[in-house]
């Protein structure tokens, strides 16, 4: 089976089965606590398309919280820089079709797989 072909299938159950997934702060809060984080740090997020699962809650709420977001820019060769982002800053659409940060300050963000903080 075709790469392709397989992102087609997967994209569909994804679709059919996963929509309106969100990530529970309660359980993100618990892996900040966990790895000893504290509110000076730059979390790494991403804006989500489609069918992905939404992570915009907990980065609101962290923002809130005195935490510095990022969201990364796709470059050419498909390598991802992070920039700071607020909600109060506007966003432009990719390339390929993704909103992304207007590239004003890179910064290293510590970046969870949201995967993991699914409710």
């Amino acid at each position: 089976m075709s790469k392709n072909i397989l992102r087609k299938k997967l994209i569909k159950i994804r679709k059919n089965n996963f929509l309106d997934q969100t990530i529970s702060f309660v359980r993100f809060k618990k892996i900040l606590k966990k790895y000893n984080l504290k509110k000076n740090i730059n979390i790494g997020g991403y804006y989500p398309i489609n069918s992905e699962i939404s992570c915009l809650d907990v980065l609101e709420i962290l923002e809130k919280n005195n935490f510095k977001i990022s969201l990364p820019i796709t470059k050419k060769n498909n390598n991802m820089d992070f920039y700071e982002w607020s909600f109060h800053d506007s966003l432009r659409v990719s390339r390929q079709g993704i909103p992304e940060p207007n590239a004003k300050k890179k910064s290293y963000s510590r970046c969870f797989d949201c995967a993991s903080c699914w409710i």
